[in-house]
């Protein structure tokens, strides 16, 4: 119990020191439209997530703009900023009420795996998986974020580790429970669609009766858990999950994305592949892989196959989907294994429990030099948090979560004004930054910001390194090339442009190719004074 309370507090601390991430704001609106009006329209992702984020919402009193209307859309950011912050009971008390829910999912779901692992490997086994559970950065990282991600890794992670259960003693009672765990499970995103291949698998390979059997089984427990999907789309909207599907996987062919310097929209297997080298810390990445090999050593028991399959249906849809998922994909499979870790403990106990709990050790001194920038994350052979924007950004790296950080670095340096290209759907405006907005293809509702002063002792640029190394080619390469003077939680950089004539030019070719023509000619005209002065 200690462990769990001791992760919930860096997971608390941590939060409050993060803006919005990308998609929360979006999430909660989708969420407390869906509880207080029934309207299921706002995102495509199955609803029971969002709508635990936006009970603590509901009992605050939070507003909806009156001129909402349902309009079917992949994504609604602007809708979500807007309800964020322009709604009177403040965007940091809504934040961390959705939050606080997910946090205590993420401890509720610690609990239940020691219970299970505890169950089928004893004590010794059950702090193992809690081990592997509190001290994953890349679980902690998105456990405080108002997201999907951490419901779509626990439930079905739990929902699979009953259904193992189930298969021990296949009655009714247990089979129609752990029906009901795959329902919520698929309940929480998209992307668990695989907890029903998984099923079909499993019933069938753990009855002895034949294949018969097992698949009239599987279609018992898939009942179950389609009644309790459709319960939590009130009946009349389960349509609204095929829908979604066809937009989620519509939408993601094709999307650029960075890669050790490189970008790609057409997508590149190794992109995953690093993914697992880079995020995961070194401890899991030797205790996944020695599970994956007792895996294939001693054949799993029914408790375990359904834990066993399900990580190999998602590592295998890793590895062989051609889209650029992130590291928060692949924690089912990591948490899946983690659960069965102490099967090493059970076969080889005398040499393997001194080695795997040294591991996992190991793996909490990296989560506390991280600490509070888990999304950041790098295993140390990447270069660490520090360097991982050289090799991957986009969800691994970069919400816009260090909105907050900048906020905090320029009143320390009590700045007048700042230039800023940030990607995020955070709002400079809410957290007193005095910004001159930098053009980018995302958030054109921040322009202008606030006047440049004529005498301005001091200039910084600050910007995101998902607009520095995916977007460059919009006039920031320049950048690449230079030393920052801050950074903020490692997806923020800050350079000195102060007596700078290149960036001077260089910005005003940026406002030039935005439209902005009187910032662009302001810029230019610096620029030449820089040239002149240096001439002199």
């Amino acid at each position: 119990m200690t462990v769990i309370l001791l992760a919930g507090w860096a997971m608390v601390a941590s939060a409050q020191r993060k803006n919005a991430a990308t998609d929360e704001a979006e999430q909660l609106w989708a969420g407390y439209v869906m509880l207080r009006r029934g309207d299921y329209s706002i995102n495509p992702h199955p609803p029971l997530t969002k709508l635990l984020h936006a009970i603590p919402l509901y009992f605050l009193g939070a507003d909806i703009p009156q001129d909402h209307r349902p309009q079917p859309t992949f994504s609604d950011l602007p809708g979500g900023r807007r309800f964020l912050y322009q709604n009177g009971v403040g965007h940091q008390r809504m934040l961390t009420a959705g939050r606080l829910v997910n946090i205590g999912l993420a401890l509720a779901f610690m609990l239940c795996g020691y219970l299970l692992a505890r169950r089928m490997y004893g004590v010794a086994g059950g702090a193992l998986t809690l081990g592997v559970l509190a001290l994953s950065p890349n679980l902690a990282a998105h456990a405080r974020l108002a997201t999907t991600d951490l419901g779509a890794t626990a439930l079905p992670v739990v929902s699979l580790a009953l259904l193992g259960w189930a298969l021990e003693v296949p009655t009714r009672r247990r089979l129609a429970l752990a029906g009901l765990a795959i329902g919520l499970g698929l309940g929480t995103k998209l992307s668990a669609i695989y907890l029903v291949a998984v099923v079909l698998i499993c019933t069938v390979l753990a009855d002895e009766r034949g294949w018969v059997g097992g698949l009239r089984r599987a279609v018992g427990v898939l009942g179950v858990a389609v009644a309790t999907l459709a319960a939590l789309y009130s009946v009349a909207h389960l349509g609204d999950y095929l829908r979604g599907f066809f937009l989620v996987t519509g939408n993601r062919w094709g999307q650029p994305f960075y890669l050790m310097g490189e970008i790609c929209t057409d997508g590149w297997w190794r992109h995953n592949v690093i993914v697992l080298g880079v995020k995961l810390p070194h401890a899991h990445q030797v205790l996944t892989g020695a599970v994956i090999v007792s895996l294939f050593l001693w054949r799993p028991k029914p408790a375990e196959l359904p834990l066993a399959v399900g990580a190999g249906f998602v590592l295998v849809g890793l590895l062989v989907t051609p889209i650029h998922f992130g590291a928060r994909h692949a924690l089912p499979a990591i948490c899946m294994l983690g659960l069965l870790s102490g099967r090493l403990i059970k076969q080889r106990p005398r040499w393997a429990i001194p080695l795997v709990f040294s591991l996992v050790i190991g793996s909490g001194l990296g989560m506390v030099r991280c600490w509070p920038h888990y999304l950041a994350y790098c295993n140390e052979l990447a270069g660490g948090p520090s360097e991982g924007h050289r090799i991957l950004i986009d969800t691994n790296l970069d919400m816009g979560q260090d909105l907050a950080e900048l906020a905090r670095w320029v009143e320390r340096k009590k700045l007048p004004v700042i230039y800023l290209c940030y990607f995020g759907s955070g709002d400079p405006r809410a957290h007193g930054i005095p910004y001159r907005w930098v053009p980018d293809d995302r958030n054109a509702h921040l322009s202008p910001g606030y006047p440049v002063p004529a005498r301005l002792a001091r200039r910084f640029l600050a910007i995101s390194v998902m607009n520095l190394y995916l977007h460059h080619d919009r006039g920031f390469s320049w950048l690449t090339r230079r030393k920052p003077v801050a950074t903020m939680g490692h997806t923020i950089l800050v350079f000195d442009i102060t007596r700078d004539a290149e960036a001077a030019e260089r910005l005003s070719t940026i406002y030039a190719a935005g439209g902005y023509r009187e910032q662009a000619d302001y810029e230019l005209r610096r620029s030449q004074q820089l040239k002149n002065r240096r001439g002199r």
